[in-house]
This record gives C-alpha cells, structure tokens and sequence, in this order.
C-alpha cells in the first residue's frame, strides 16, 4: 500500500465566500507535474485526466518521491495551460500537484533534486514548484471562483478577456464534476505561480471570487538542475 494519500482537492463552500485575503503564513512546497508531451486542447487534456495516463502519473510520482524519502503528502488532479515559448501555441495537459507533507522539511537543493528527477521521468523541460516563505513576497495565488462556476472553456476565454496578456501564459484549473460530460465540468479553482501577481487586478477581474495568497517563491525546475524564478 502507497504512504501517498491520493486526494483530489475540489471546491469547497469557502467559494461561497467573497472578499480577498492574503495569507501571512507559509503553504507547503509544492510540485506542479503532468507527463503530456504532446500540444493539446482542452477536451483531450480532460480525457488524459480521466484515462490510465492520469494514474501512470501518480504512480511514477510516487515512486521517485518514496525513492528520496518523501513523507506522505496530497495529490490535486489539475488541468495545467500554458502558452509555448514562442508564443505561437498553446496547450493544455493533464496534470497534478503534489502537497509535500508540512511535517517534512525540505531544502531548496532537496526540492530541486526532486523536480529533476521528476522532470526527467516524465520527459519534461522543466518542473514548476512553489517554495514557501513566512515573508513576501507572494508567489502562489487561488483564486477560488463563487458559484454559479463556469466550464473550461469558458473559464479559459474569461482570463483572456479580463485580464493582462501575461497572466494567459501559464496558470492552473482545479475543477469539480471531474467525470462529467466535458461542457458539465466546472473551474472551482484557478491558480498563479509567480512574483508579479498583482492582486487587485486579480480581484477586479473576479469580484465575487474569494482570492487567496501565498508567500514564498515559484521556480521552474529544468532537468540539467538549473532554476528560472517565475
């Protein structure tokens, strides 16, 4: 039996409640994965999502985390966006985080060792992972959407149109009704990672959405160990 609890993180009633807050306290580290190596739209990334390749994921996941001693942690399944580094494409894959346990202590060098392996195994350039911090600045934001939520869809056209191009460029969707037909999935969830989120902004383009902050830094990984603060 796995030590890794395999816990998909969904909506909450806390998306009932509005206003913005940012969190003074440190979150957990955090590995942001998918095993897609292909351009994909949305619909085919959910059918990943749903698929055998999903649970490949975790396995591979957890084997490289039990390798390095990692003690048990949570898995939120995720649809992962991103524009290509040529700014030409854009793709959506299935993917996952992975919550380190907050009774672990991680080094940064412990969490690159891990994001290399983990990039190397899944035959990705890079790993995104957040660092937590108890000081600024801000590097993981959730913006957790009032109901009624829109599909994925939807919710894809409404960061285009209300926010800056920038924030287009790479982000997360935690959904609910996971199993649903694809229109019937719902976004209860959208995610940053970066230095240079502006909340307010992000509050004016979802004013019933209740937004919530972490402090620390955010870091893409790349297989040779070399790091890139987002």
């Amino acid at each position: 039996m796995s030590i890794f609890k395999s816990n998909q993180i969904g909506c909450i009633a806390l998306s009932l409640v509005l206003g913005i807050i940012s969190s003074a306290y440190a979150a957990v580290p955090q590995f942001f994965l998918s095993n897609n190596t292909q351009i994909l739209d949305a619909k085919a990334a959910l059918g990943r999502l749903n698929s055998a390749a999903q649970r490949q994921l975790q396995d591979s996941t957890i084997e490289i985390l039990q390798r390095n001693h990692t003690e048990q942690g949570k898995f939120a399944n995720i649809l992962g966006h991103y524009t290509m580094a040529n700014q030409l494409k854009s793709t959506t894959e299935n993917g996952e985080i992975f919550y380190a346990s907050p009774l672990q202590k991680f080094s940064k060098q412990q969490i690159i060792t891990v994001a290399t392996q983990l990039s190397e195994r899944f035959r990705q350039e890079s790993v995104a992972v957040f660092i937590p911090s108890n000081q600024p600045p801000i590097g993981d934001v959730l913006v957790i959407l009032a109901s009624p939520e829109g599909n994925i869809t939807d919710t894809i056209q409404v960061i285009r149109k209300r926010l800056p191009s920038s924030y287009s460029h790479a982000f997360s969707l935690h959904l609910k009704n996971l199993h649903s037909g694809f229109n019937q999935v719902k976004v209860c969830k959208i995610e940053w990672l970066g230095s240079k989120l502006n909340l307010a902004i992000l509050k004016k383009a979802f004013p019933k959405a209740k937004i919530i902050s972490h402090y620390g830094k955010a870091y893409l990984i790349y297989r040779n160990g070399q790091t890139k603060l987002l």
